[in-house]
């Protein structure tokens, strides 16, 4: 369906994009990850025609999008960090905009936009104006232009951002319904997100890909990890952590809640069960444990490892 062969993109003599190669031959979500500044929009860009590769060719069912650009433009729909969209006009005149854009004709215009409104649960707010909208109906907005036309691929960048949790389940359900028969390619700095959706996972890192596998393969690594809530702000609980839990790693994850603070406890496969440490500690300090239970985290592990980093906050 896809292919990119050799792309390379610099930007004078910065070097973006290093001879970037792969092919995604059959209906899939792929998740696009990478830290700030590896390469990822830069990447999604040139998929979608909105950047010239500086070397290299992007290859849509056997059409390159340099000799025929328009041809492979309209089998891409996409979503870019910021949703583009025309906010003073409504929910539906915007999709019917997009949809002429499209070539969509125009007897068909409105039973697609109707059809795409439903799909992205955006009955509500059709007929408001876009600028009216909460930040998460603007990104379903932005997801919906992508989907017009049904295309063969769809790229998007930081899709949930802006969803609260049962929007971001919803649109999780509506792209592996659209994924049993097209290409869906995710950037996410949400890596459980990526773990719950994707397929495959593609690891960009200083414009190189480093890391090309199916989800499946990720292997477990046997490191216990281990969330919890507790009711005291970050230097409260650090400063409990550093006294009573040194040998652990932790990741400081943010307030959940008013007044808490999140964590990510990490022990090694060969060391005891962090659970009763976790909630000895707790206890003893006064404090209430709000939630605590396990995660998978192989992708953030083996994102870790691979970009050579400790923290994702």
């Amino acid at each position: 369906m896809i292919e990119l062969q050799n792309v390379c993109k610099y930007y004078g003599n910065k070097l973006a994009l290093d001879n970037v190669s792969f092919s995604i031959d059959n209906a899939s979500i792929i998740g696009l990850l990478g830290k700030n500044g590896a390469g990822k929009s830069t990447l999604m860009n040139i998929m979608t025609g909105y950047l010239p590769a500086t070397a290299g060719d992007v290859v849509v069912d056997g059409v390159s999008i340099s000799d025929a650009p328009r041809e492979v433009k309209s089998k891409v729909g996409y979503l870019p960090e910021k949703p583009p969209v025309y906010d003073t006009m409504s929910v539906y005149e915007f999709l019917c905009y997009v949809a002429r854009l499209k070539g969509v004709p125009s007897r068909s215009v409105s039973s697609v936009v109707s059809n795409i409104i439903e799909q992205t649960a955006l009955g509500d707010v059709a007929r408001r104006l876009i600028r009216n909208l909460s930040k998460g109906y603007q990104q379903r907005v932005g997801i919906a232009q992508a989907m017009v036309g049904e295309p063969e691929i769809l790229i998007l960048d930081e899709p949930t951002v802006g969803l609260d949790p049962s929007q971001v389940v919803e649109i999780r359900s509506l792209l592996t319904e659209y994924a049993k028969d097209h290409v869906i390619i995710i950037s996410s700095h949400i890596l459980t997100e990526i773990s719950e959706i994707c397929d495959r996972i593609l690891i960009l890192n200083e414009g190189k890909l480093i890391k090309d596998c199916q989800v499946s393969e990720l292997g477990n690594s046997g490191k216990k990890h281990i969330f919890i809530r507790v009711d005291t702000e970050r230097t409260h609980f650090e400063e409990i952590l550093q006294k009573s839990l040194a040998n652990y790693r932790y990741d400081y994850k943010g307030a959940g809640e008013p007044g808490c603070s999140d964590w990510k406890l990490i022990a090694e496969p060969h060391e005891e069960d962090i659970r009763k440490k976790i909630f000895s500690t707790v206890m003893e300090n006064k404090l209430n444990l709000l939630q605590m239970f396990p995660v998978n985290t192989e992708i953030e592990d083996t994102f870790l490892d691979l970009t050579s980093g400790r923290h994702l906050n």
